[in-house]
């Protein structure tokens, strides 16, 4: 068990200590350990592989869960994320809830599913990118951070940017073709699932080898909350002039500096430059999850049948 004690908050541990107590009545060897600095759960996971064990679940928020990640290998064992951050998009993803039985019943049945890395500038990520007003959101985050955070945290930080933040413009390149020069809001990545249950990246399959990249033109902040609000309430709604993508090779870069974020944390500033990865990591997901018929998209790619009248987008 990695277990990152500034995610969450305390009242929450109370079914993960459940959890742990019924998988050591069950006859399991159970270890708990701690992070307590950057880099931990790598490093933990990483040895976990060499250890020949037969799982390893992380206690944290999808950042914890990312470091982890970095740690495994195709090879070694299944992970389990135990939500306890705050968006938690990953075990949403995978359907594990914030309870032991969810917990418990995702080990039973033992049911994995792959998922493929990617990269930005050599920096392996599972989840999406986004540039420049998310980016800035999460770099001043990470500036004003002291310990655990809630939505509350995200309030003032999501404000200031809104109303004082204009984006540099950007240049986004796909497969070496030129897509898209201006002002916008970009995601890149491997995940349907963003923020608040919002599908931006909605043909996007976690197991193949390709980036999903959605732009959202914009010249002033206005719009962009209310395709923000728009999306919220109805996930599957798409403003008119955004644009969607999909490739192998992304490549973004600013005239100025723009604030990148990777799977919820800080990473830096544009030029970026995004591929797949061969990195697979296998996790426990919740029994049935994964049992629904695929998307066009993906069927198309598999060689599987698609219905007629279907079509698939590009």
């Amino acid at each position: 068990m990695i277990f990152n004690p500034i995610s969450g908050r305390r009242a929450e541990e109370s079914y993960f200590n459940t959890f742990v107590g019924a998988l050591d009545t069950a006859g399991h060897e159970v270890e708990v350990c701690r992070t307590k600095a950057a880099h931990d759960a790598t490093r933990l996971a990483a040895e976990s592989c060499e250890l020949g064990l037969d799982l390893i679940c992380v206690r944290g928020g999808d950042g914890t869960i990312h470091e982890s990640a970095n740690g495994l290998t195709r090879e070694g064992p299944p992970m389990l994320p135990i939500p306890a951050g705050t968006e938690n998009i990953l075990s949403k993803y995978l359907g594990i809830q914030r309870s032991a039985n969810s917990l418990l019943a995702a080990v039973a049945a033992g049911q994995t599913r792959q998922l493929r890395l990617a990269e930005v500038n050599g920096r392996k990520f599972m989840l999406l990118a986004g540039l420049p007003y998310d980016g800035e959101v999460i770099r001043r985050l990470a500036e004003a951070r002291t310990g655990n955070i809630s939505y509350k945290t995200y309030v003032w930080p999501t404000i200031s940017t809104l109303l004082g933040y204009r984006g540099p413009d950007i240049i986004i390149r796909v497969d070496d073709e030129e897509v898209y020069r201006g002002r916008a809001q970009a995601l890149v990545g491997k995940m349907p699932r963003y923020a608040l249950g919002v599908k931006i990246l909605r043909q996007a399959d976690p197991a193949d080898d390709w980036l999903d990249v959605a732009v959202f033109p914009r010249r002033w902040v206005l719009p962009l909350i209310w395709d923000c609000l728009r999306m919220w309430v109805s996930p599957g709604w798409r403003a008119r002039r955004t644009a969607y993508f999909k490739g192998r090779l992304v490549e973004v870069e600013a005239a100025e500096p723009c604030p990148l974020q990777v799977d919820g944390e800080f990473a830096g500033y544009l030029p970026a430059t995004f591929r797949p990865t061969d990195h697979v990591v296998n996790f426990l997901a919740a029994p049935g999850r994964f049992e629904q018929t695929p998307s066009i998209w993906t069927r198309a790619r598999r060689g599987l049948e698609v219905p007629d009248g279907a079509r698939v987008t590009s």
